[in-house]
């Protein structure tokens, strides 16, 4: 077989191997689905929502999106950029039938509002994928992008201004509201993890499982079963302060780990536990009041015993 034999028989794969891979490709019937093509005119954004703000009743829009109208539009104000997409601009708009501007609106992408009340929505509800789509006039792979990209956008926006690392300062600040509040000196912070239960990714085997909601199933027998229970989860490990508010947090662990290394491998902790002050600026050991002891800050209720942190008796 020749040069020229091998290259043509290379370029036949190829182009059976593409044949095979449009066979079995998916066909869409509609580039819009006829009945979500009268989003304009009667999704939940456009009708609801605006009707809304127009009678100005904040009480349901904050149930709606479980914030006011001012504080949706200061939001909006921070995420808006990153969340608009290309538009097709409506030139003479006004001048134009009805139609032909529906034709037009069909053309552009999903404004930001839009998208964030979306979002907001579905997380405040937590309704399935199929509803959203309903309720909006939207395509359900549609509406499953959407929350994606506004959740992913609102940690990359939010994260760093609202949950940044303390200072040096502010633990002390954290410090004194444990002790005015609940009388413990020199605590940085309650932490504590919480299993977040989720649909296991594909090809993730027991990474995700959860061991210990589900051992009660385990011992059983029953592992098919026990599979199809939601016992898949990531794990929420955060440190709050006097008040409920979370000061750190990591949310990134499978569920199949212990607390003590979810803790360890995060980025806080392994800045506590390797005493990192370039990351985690903790104040250092100071005298309790009317004594001449010295305690270390800590943090409060976590497995692994250490200098800077301290657990309660059981009980």
């Amino acid at each position: 077989m020749d040069e020229e034999d091998v290259v043509f028989s290379f370029y036949l794969l190829v182009c059976c191997a593409a044949l095979v891979h449009l066979k079995h490709m998916r066909h869409r019937r509609y580039k819009v689905r006829p009945i979500n093509r009268q989003r304009h005119r009667y999704g939940h954004f456009h009708r609801r929502v605006q009707l809304m703000k127009t009678l100005q009743d904040d009480e349901q829009y904050v149930k709606f999106t479980r914030m006011s109208p001012a504080v949706f539009d200061n939001l909006l104000g921070i995420l808006g950029p990153a969340l608009q997409k290309d538009v097709i601009k409506l030139l003479n708009a006004s001048l134009k039938s009805f139609q032909e501007r529906l034709k037009i609106q069909q053309k552009c992408p999903i404004s930001p509002a839009e998208r964030l009340t979306i979002s907001l929505h579905n997380l405040v509800e937590g309704c399935s994928m199929q509803k959203v789509a309903t309720d909006f006039y939207i395509g359900k792979a549609t509406a499953h992008c959407i929350i994606k990209e506004t959740c992913s956008v609102i940690w990359d926006s939010l994260s760093s201004l609202y949950l940044s690392p303390p200072t040096h300062y502010e633990f002390i600040k954290i410090s004194k509201g444990f002790y005015n509040r609940w009388n413990m000196p020199n605590c940085l912070g309650a932490l504590y993890g919480k299993h977040v239960h989720i649909q296991a990714p594909k090809h993730s085997g027991s990474d995700y499982f959860n061991y210990k909601k589900s051992s009660r199933y385990v011992t059983k027998k029953v592992i098919h079963w026990c599979l199809n229970m939601n016992t898949f989860s990531i794990v929420l490990m955060a440190v709050c302060d006097a008040f409920y508010k979370f000061n750190l947090v990591d949310i990134s662990a499978y569920g199949s780990q212990y607390d003590s290394i979810v803790f360890s491998d995060s980025p806080f902790g392994s800045a506590i536990l390797h005493r990192q002050r370039e990351i985690l600026d903790l104040p250092h050991e100071m005298a309790l009041s009317n004594t001449d002891g010295r305690l270390p800050y800590f943090l409060w209720r976590i497995i692994p015993l250490h200098e800077e942190i301290m657990r309660p008796y059981p009980g």
